[in-house]
């Protein structure tokens, strides 16, 4: 809902050639602007226009109806070149801004930083955000063009991520994101500092909803449509395990994700060397055991547990 109107006359004078910008100042809901310049009426160049001002975030919407936005930014940018590939230069700077997009479980808030436009790239001088209760700052940049192109890096601390529905992971993380909208990895590694499960959840019946198939949304986002992984997924010394169907478990983890954001897939050990778990209602002592996941393309886990429990009154 971004209504755009001037607050005084646009001033514009117009010959064959082009059209000169000499006044035009607008305003909507947190945003203010002014802008200047030269418009061509031929394709081929000398295009020039100035903007500065306060924009709303929300607008970005309109360019892509996954995106939810809330904040304000300061614009100072140039357009030059030909209507049909202008470039920018200048400068977007923000702070406390919100992103949330579909099919992504974490959004971003209390984003700050700077991106410099230069031509048809977009870098990140210095950006900061809070997602799941941590920290984010992120650096690298975007290429516009038919394609976009991602060199992008993000340096993660103590941020909670939700999945399944009744899992919680708490990590530090160092990701990298490269290549291209169509095609594209996200890679790294992943420290795992905490996890809990729900109360009232059982192990077994989690093992069998992570393994199920992740449905398709009706129209994926373009930014994961060609999204891959190569993330390793590890214990830290002090991992935690908590939950209502354990005790005293000692858990180390080694995987590594892979496959796509509606198919993911899971390799890798993850090693139980004491503690009780609850399975089926029943409560067990882990002698040891180990939680395998060795399908390439799918989440698939096999379970080989040594664990003990006392029966009475069968």
């Amino acid at each position: 809902d971004v209504q755009i109107h001037n607050t005084q006359p646009i001033l514009v004078s117009v010959t064959a050639q082009a059209a000169k910008i000499a006044s035009a100042h607008l305003t909507a809901r947190d945003t203010n602007l002014e802008v200047t310049g030269v418009v061509p009426f031929k394709d081929t160049g000398g295009a020039n226009v100035a903007v500065q001002g306060n924009v709303n975030l929300g607008i970005l919407q309109l360019l892509n109806a996954d995106l939810l936005a809330r904040g304000t930014a300061n614009v100072n940018a140039t357009l030059r070149g030909s209507l049909r590939n202008p470039q920018m230069n200048g400068r977007l700077e923000f702070a406390n801004a919100s992103l949330y997009m579909n099919d992504v479980p974490n959004g971003v808030d209390n984003a700050s930083g700077i991106i410099l436009f230069d031509r048809n790239r977009a870098t990140i001088d210095k950006l900061t955000a809070e997602t799941g209760g941590g920290r984010m700052a992120f650096r690298g940049f975007l290429e516009f063009g038919d394609l976009l192109i991602y060199r992008l890096q993000a340096d993660v601390r103590q941020v909670r991520v939700r999945y399944p529905e009744d899992v919680s992971f708490t990590s530090d993380a160092q990701l990298s994101l490269n290549g291209t909208s169509e095609a594209s990895t996200l890679s790294g590694t992943v420290i795992l500092n905490r996890a809990a499960i729900a109360a009232g959840a059982d192990l077994a019946r989690l093992l069998a909803e992570a393994s199920k198939p992740s449905p398709a949304p009706p129209s994926p986002s373009e930014y994961l449509r060609g999204m891959r992984f190569d993330v390793r997924l590890q214990s830290a010394p002090l991992f935690e395990l908590e939950t209502s169907l354990t005790r005293n478990v000692q858990t180390e983890v080694d995987l590594r994700l892979r496959g796509t954001p509606l198919s993911p897939a899971l390799l890798g050990t993850i090693t139980v060397n004491s503690g009780e778990i609850q399975i089926f209602g029943n409560r067990y002592t882990v002698n040891r055991g180990d939680i395998r996941f060795l399908n390439p393309v799918k989440i698939e886990p096999t379970l080989d547990l040594d664990l003990e429990t006392r029966t009475r009154g069968i």
